[in-house]
């Protein structure tokens, strides 16, 4: 239960028990046979009745407000980031403007200290008196602003810094910060964000005036955070032409991270890159962390195949050529939509239940990924398929893989499916790794060696005797031979020597048995 609709109902709960308490008691006249004068304790359990009601009154207006707020859609992730920012941007600009409308017809009194007393609790009210206070007393008007939480911590105060700095100059504000270190990185960037937009040739006179005031990474994101698009150009080129190369980086990431709109973000920094970009400031850029994520921004499963895959090539970090990537870009999309389609059908339900099987699910895809079904793409499919259904199903993935895959790959792609599956499913990995044509498993015995290594103690130890007979419950194969190499292993690490040798004592394969056990 919602935590306010909780404490909404026990309130209720606690003025309707109020009420019952009370009412149970004595009424005026009861006791009295002439219903005559009520005494002090009837007096005061009247009262404390009227209270009663008036507490469950307000509890139940409590609760119908919560009730209407909870009928409203209030999950701020089905929101697009961009557009709450937009949003936000936007109401801090008409807040903005109405603190300066304001601010114009505000008549300060002789003593201002004492004439803040006399403004209510208007933001906008509050924030003109203050852009108006630091018109004529810039000095005193930031001395209240610094040292009283009140205003310190609020949004107008800033908002009037703003108003005061566009008005007074950027370059003018610098010598006034020293004794006010706490609006020292407000006011400087109010400063840089003006002068950003408004006249890029005085950001160097800027930067040096406002030295010592804060670092120069905010005042770089200031300027350049949130141009406007006619703006974008020429601060690319002044970036590069006036700043070091790390801080042009800085600049341009800084002006794409301000685009609300991820494609329109996206388009702005891959124009960049195509343009004359200096080779120093492209390598500099690479080392934000939000630079792929920018070029990669935007694209959902609706954009057009080659802008999904040009977003997950830049998304991939392991190296390589572009034949490479590409691969792993078609491999990751395939893997996508076929876990949407399998959610949005309620396909692994219908696996776990038993009701539908993979054999099934595989035909299904030929109808539903139409442009995945020729030469390696089908092999991706299959891959993508297996790799989020295979464990739910494994006599049906392995009919599936014998009749589908190239014929030496069925090894590879179970051991590709158990290493990503075998943590949540042991059981069902094992199950489906068994069923590995014994000719296909052999050549990949180290793999799986190494694979079961890393991967089994843990759930040896967790599963304890369960696991022992539940291996003995498994019907006979190589894979299951490596299984219970690497269990022997672990008992005799444990110092379960009696365990290790039953389990090595299942072992068939007379390589595998051959192994000595440390």
């Amino acid at each position: 239960m919602n935590k306010a609709v909780l404490l909404a109902t026990h309130a209720l709960a606690l003025g309707a028990g109020w009420l019952v308490l009370w009412d149970g008691g004595l009424s005026p006249g009861i006791g009295h046979a002439d219903g005559g004068v009520t005494t002090k304790v009837e007096r005061d359990r009247k009262a404390d009745l009227e209270e009663g009601k008036l507490l469950l009154r307000e509890m139940r207006i409590g609760w119908e407000t919560q009730k209407k707020y909870e009928a409203e859609p209030q999950d701020p992730a089905e929101r697009d980031f961009g557009e709450v920012r937009r949003e936000d941007a936007e109401r801090r600009a008409k807040k903005l403007e109405e603190i300066r409308k304001l601010s114009l017809s505000i008549v300060l009194p002789n003593d201002p200290v004492e004439g803040l007393k006399t403004i209510g609790g208007d933001e906008i009210e509050l924030g003109a008196y203050f852009a108006a206070w630091l018109r004529v007393d810039p000095e005193t008007a930031m001395s209240m602003i610094s040292s009283d939480e009140r205003y310190y911590n609020y949004e107008v105060p800033g908002l009037a810094l703003e108003i005061w700095v566009g008005e007074k100059g950027p370059l003018e504000v610098g010598a006034l910060m020293k004794d006010f270190p706490k609006l020292q990185s407000p006011v400087a960037g109010a400063a840089m964000r003006i002068a950003g937009r408004e006249n890029l040739e005085s950001l160097n006179d800027l930067l040096e005036s406002l030295k010592g005031v804060t670092s120069r990474d905010f005042l770089i994101g200031e300027a350049f955070r949130g141009l406007p698009e006619e703006k974008r150009q020429a601060a690319v080129a002044f970036a590069q032409g006036q700043l070091p190369s790390n801080e042009a980086a800085d600049a341009i990431i800084n002006m794409a991270t301000g685009i609300f709109d991820a494609k329109e973000a996206r388009e702005f920094l891959k124009e960049v890159i195509a343009g004359d970009l200096d080779p120093e400031v492209r390598r500099q850029m690479e080392r934000f962390g939000n630079f792929r994520e920018i070029l990669g921004g935007g694209v959902d499963r609706d954009s057009p195949m080659a802008d999904r895959i040009e977003a997950a090539m830049i998304g991939d970090q392991q190296g390589g050529p572009d034949e490479q990537k590409r691969a792993r870009a078609l491999e990751k999309i395939m893997s996508e939509d076929v876990g949407v389609w399998m959610k949005a059908s309620s396909l692994q339900q219908g696996l776990l239940s038993g009701e539908k099987d993979l054999v099934g699910l595989w035909s299904q895809t030929k109808v539903q990924f139409p442009q995945y079904q020729e030469g390696e793409d089908r092999q991706k499919l299959l891959a993508a398929v297996l790799g989020s259904a295979g464990v739910l199903d494994p006599k049906g993935a392995m009919e599936v893989l014998k009749k589908e895959a190239v014929k030496g790959t069925i090894a590879d792609q179970v051991a590709k499916i158990v290493w990503t599956k075998i943590y949540p499913d042991v059981q069902a990995s094992i199950e489906l790794a068994g069923l590995i044509p014994e000719d296909e498993l052999r050549p990949h015995i180290e793999r799986y060696d190494s694979m079961y290594e890393a991967q089994l103690p843990q759930k040896i130890e967790h599963y304890g005797d369960f696991w022992k007979e539940w291996l003995k419950s498994q019907p006979q194969s190589l894979n299951l031979d490596l299984v219970l190499y690497q269990t022997a292993k672990r008992f005799a690490a444990d110092g379960n020597q009696e365990g290790a040798r039953e389990m090595q004592a299942l072992i068939r394969d007379p390589e595998v048995k051959a192994r000595p056990v440390p």
